[in-house]
């Protein structure tokens, strides 16, 4: 009877063990605070993230990675050292007020330590997410291209910024509208480099020439307007 028990849990030992090495161990997940936005990260492969909201995807398959110069492919069948995560609820006071004088910064923080030597950040808020690399080279280095590929799980329209073009070209922003009416807005922003960009019309006289120009035109038509007219008899 005692060695049916000692059996019986060796068979649940074996079960258990079998049952854990059967999750996607290389499948990490972020929710943002309010738990409705989450964050599937594999490093299986090439390194990539997921995004859904509830249980519409928003973003089928991210891929991120660095090509730096006489070094090693970042992003790249990369291994997991360790992961450490941190929340965030705390006031920033921006030193230029755009919008507002107080902003409040809440979110979710993983942080995810690679084999490599580098590390990936990826964060989660109630509205948006964002990740950034960093590297840990003890000289300069020389990036050659960084890889952010995107795929959509629909046939979405999608409006993308040029951000150098020889030619002329209306300003838009990079926006996607799916067919739930949802928004997205990419940018590559760094709150170190990139604080606050401005568009500021410069006071010249072509400018000053149109307006005077305008001006009498609309001046002219009022004027006809309020002419009598004679109709013959």
């Amino acid at each position: 009877m005692i060695r049916h028990k000692y059996l019986k849990g060796f068979l649940i030992c074996i079960c258990s063990l079998f049952s854990v090495n059967a999750l996607p161990q290389s499948v990490i997940l972020l929710k943002s605070p309010d738990n409705n936005l989450t964050i599937e990260i594999n490093t299986k492969d090439s390194l990539s993230w997921r995004l859904t909201k509830g249980k519409k995807i928003l973003l089928q398959r991210a891929i991120a990675g660095i090509d730096i110069e006489n070094n090693a492919y970042i992003g790249f069948d990369e291994r997991v050292k360790s992961t450490k995560r941190t929340t965030k609820n705390e006031l920033l006071h921006p030193l230029v007020a755009v919008r507002q004088s107080v902003i409040s910064d809440i979110y979710n923080e993983l942080t995810i330590d690679l084999k490599s030597g580098h590390t990936i950040v990826f964060r989660a808020y109630d509205n948006g997410v964002a990740y950034r690399w960093i590297t840990h080279f003890k000289d300069s280095i020389n990036v050659k291209n960084e890889i952010v590929d995107y795929l959509f799980p629909d046939n979405n329209r999608v409006l993308w910024g040029v951000e150098e073009n020889n030619n002329s070209f209306p300003i838009s922003s990079c926006c996607l509208k799916t067919l739930h009416w949802l928004h997205f807005h990419m940018n590559n922003i760094a709150a170190f480099r990139y604080i606050c960009l401005h568009l500021r019309v410069q006071k010249c006289f072509s400018v000053k020439l149109i307006c005077w120009i305008i001006l009498i035109c609309f001046s002219l038509v009022q004027a006809v307007i309020r002419l009598p007219v004679a109709f013959p008899k």
